[in-house]
């Protein structure tokens, strides 16, 4: 424990020093996160991928939200991948989870999934029109965070089902996610909100992004020139490792701040390669282009 202790407070250290240096230039790109595998690729951490530390001598915080109050006691602070803020993390004394931004005190996440949640949720009726009920609830919640829900678009994520077993019976809940985002450029942003709502009828947990980050923001790239900067980026990453590049494609491309206030364009592309023994591997790295 300590010396996992230890380590969290190094890449801590690490991480705030390099927000201070100067910023990249427009059309780098940096490795944001890879797939565990044997090859030893060059720091993940040029940004962020998720940094978890401990601040000290926090206080008790209390929370609002719809009408109810939710105390709890500092656990750990998270630079979270693709926020630009430090949230600050509680948990009340029934093991709900919630969030605040450390710079404005706002709640940007909240999770109701404690162990009164899993001992009741699974056995209550569902609701009609599961799908239906909770896009009409996730958007009547992120009205209350979002002015204008017209300027987002709408995501509904694959719902998951699982089961339990109670007496000799099997029960089921279900769990929808409905994501609304804004677009820039035509590029899905870390600008969003998501709701997860169970087939109960039961909001499961709340989380908020960069809400407002690219209001005010003109950009003004080549997709061309990001796209060969990242080809450019994945040959060179993998060209000492042993590792021979057959095949990449990209899955995923959206519009994120940095903790650094550069913003970058996001992507993840899956690998098809060679190792030194012409054994196929297939690996993943997401990659942060600098636009502006």
């Amino acid at each position: 424990m300590k010396k996992y202790i230890l380590v969290t407070l190094i890449l801590s250290m690490l991480f705030f020093s390099s927000c201070n240096v100067g910023k990249h230039e427009k059309y780098a790109s940096l490795i944001a996160d890879s797939a565990n595998d044997r090859y030893s690729l060059e720091p993940e951490v040029e940004y962020w991928t998720g940094i978890y530390f401990e601040k000290k001598n926090m206080e008790d915080k209390t929370c609002h939200l719809f009408g109810k109050s939710y105390s709890g006691s500092y656990y750990l602070s998270i630079v979270d991948k693709y926020n630009s803020y430090t949230t600050d993390v509680y948990y009340t004394d029934d093991g709900i989870r919630f969030g605040l931004r450390s710079d404005t005190g706002e709640l940007v996440e909240i999770n109701f999934i404690n162990s009164t949640f899993f001992n009741t949720q699974p056995y209550l009726p569902e609701v009609d029109h599961p799908t239906e009920s909770a896009i009409s609830l996730a958007t009547e919640i992120a009205g209350n965070f979002i002015d204008n829900l017209d300027d987002y678009t709408q995501i509904l994520e694959e719902p998951v089902t699982q089961h339990k077993e109670r007496n000799g019976e099997t029960y089921s809940i279900t769990y929808y996610v409905v994501k609304f985002t804004k677009k820039v450029k035509g590029f899905i942003s870390s600008d969003f909100i998501s709701v997860k709502v169970t087939s109960k009828g039961t909001v499961a947990t709340i989380c908020l992004g960069d809400i407002g980050a690219f209001d005010d923001v003109t950009l003004d790239f080549d997709i061309e020139t990001v796209n060969q900067s990242i080809a450019n980026k994945i040959k060179n990453t993998y060209e000492n490792t042993g590792f021979q590049v057959k095949n990449s494609s990209c899955h995923n491309q959206k519009i994120v701040l940095t903790p650094k206030g550069e913003i970058c364009i996001s992507s993840r592309y899956y690998i098809d390669g060679l190792d030194v023994s012409n054994v196929e591997i297939q690996t993943a790295i997401v990659i942060l282009t600098v636009v502006s």
